[in-house]
């Protein structure tokens, strides 16, 4: 699948874009490692078009499905922390004084699209089933874990040793025609061990799927990492170096993008000229709901400017338009910041691009990218309008 700006695009983009206008560079998604330098030094998972989980080898990119949509997924490293995530037959799996039973349905296709899921059924008591983790105190977790309902009219999920809240019910999140993925964060208290019970209150009789249990210290779910007897990492991800021809006199950089966590760490995709003293930035900020565009010129800063309703976890259209006449920022059709003030172009010679800050590997911008085009003309407010409308 071909995202990117291609022959097939480009009557599309003269009939949106008047003049005529087309990117110098966009980033084709059918074919990633040639537009940038992509690193990823372990496996990892995605879900396809099908919607199935599949496993890609090293540093092959993943252009994930999971939203309905593709969309190319830069991930941090993360560890699953719950072993045997597929095998609920397993001692590490507490079942109460058999409150319940795991049984492996042989019939039933798990969402690798295989025949193999656990029936988990309860014979007695509060109907439990759950796991215990070794936690880092006062840490952020979030576990996750996949489920099919077969006839059960009340189940919840349940932690102890745990600030806050440390229950859902999730009863009516599952239904009987297709897998649901559970996800919930928390975080560790004073204690070192943290009590999950991925099923309670599962009433005598009734009976569900589990499947792909996950746990992690990251305030957010990533994707799946299949476990056996030991704990599992999957790597960061880096994607760096692509090489467009930029006109340095006046430009527009455009992303349609969601971030991983709304705040928390700052997230850059920038293009410079291999150092910090030109370049434009977006910044997906560690302040909560914001937003930041800026850069410099001749290692001279010009004003940053910031939007701060941005959800960054949402998907979003931006774009960051400079020139002599000064800046703008675009958000979902709507011009949200601009200044003329500190702007002396041109930029000189940008010559890379980056998913992280400046010619580094630094604060990757970790999330769900659709669409991602430069342009070295700086678009009017009409073009813009039309761009990035949702």
């Amino acid at each position: 699948m071909a995202i990117g700006f291609g022959i097939a695009s480009r009557n599309w983009w003269r009939a949106q874009l008047k003049g005529g206008l087309l990117p110098s560079f966009a980033l084709n998604f059918a074919n990633i490692t040639n537009d940038f330098t992509f690193t990823r030094s372990s496996s990892a998972t995605r879900v396809n078009e099908q919607g199935l989980i599949e496993t890609v080898a090293n540093d092959v990119p993943r252009i994930d499905y999971t939203n309905g949509v593709g969309e190319f997924l830069l991930e941090p490293a993360s560890t699953n922390l719950a072993r045997y995530s597929e095998d609920f037959t397993q001692g590490i799996w507490n079942k109460y004084s058999n409150e319940t039973s795991a049984t492996l349905d042989n019939t039933e296709t798990n969402p690798y699209g295989e025949l193999g899921s656990y029936k988990i059924t309860s014979i007695s008591g509060l109907g439990r089933l759950g796991i215990n983790l070794g936690v880092t105190p006062s840490t952020d977790y979030t576990f996750s874990f996949y489920v099919k309902n077969i006839d059960a009219s009340n189940v919840r999920l349940l932690l102890t040793n745990v600030t806050g809240t440390s229950s859902i019910d999730y009863t009516n999140d599952i239904n009987q025609n297709g897998w649901s993925r559970i996800e919930f964060s928390f975080t560790s208290s004073s204690g070192t061990t943290c009590a999950i019970q991925v099923v309670r209150d599962l009433p005598v009789g009734e009976s569900i799927y589990i499947w792909g249990a996950q746990a992690e210290a990251l305030p957010y779910a990533t994707s799946y990492i299949p476990t056996n007897a030991d704990t599992v990492t999957r790597a960061g991800e880096l994607c760096v170096d692509a090489t467009p021809t930029i006109n340095s006199e006046e430009g527009t950089l455009y992303i349609q993008a969601s971030a991983l966590v709304n705040g928390g760490e700052n997230r850059y995709i920038s293009l410079s000229d291999g150092t910090s003293l030109n370049r434009v930035q977006l910044l997906f900020s560690s302040a909560t709901n914001r937003l930041s565009v800026g850069g410099k010129v001749g290692d001279v800063n010009f004003n940053t400017l910031d939007y701060n309703s941005f959800v960054q976890t949402d998907n979003h259209k931006i774009a960051f338009k400079y020139s002599s006449d000064g800046v703008k920022l675009f958000v979902d059709g709507v011009e949200r910041a601009s200044n003329t003030d500190n702007v002396s172009f041109p930029i000189g010679t940008l010559t890379d691009l980056d998913l992280s800050l400046w010619n580094s590997s630094t604060a990757p911008l970790y999330g769900r990218t659709k669409d991602l085009k430069i342009y070295t003309e700086a678009l009017t407010d009409e073009q813009l309008t039309q761009l990035t409308t949702i």
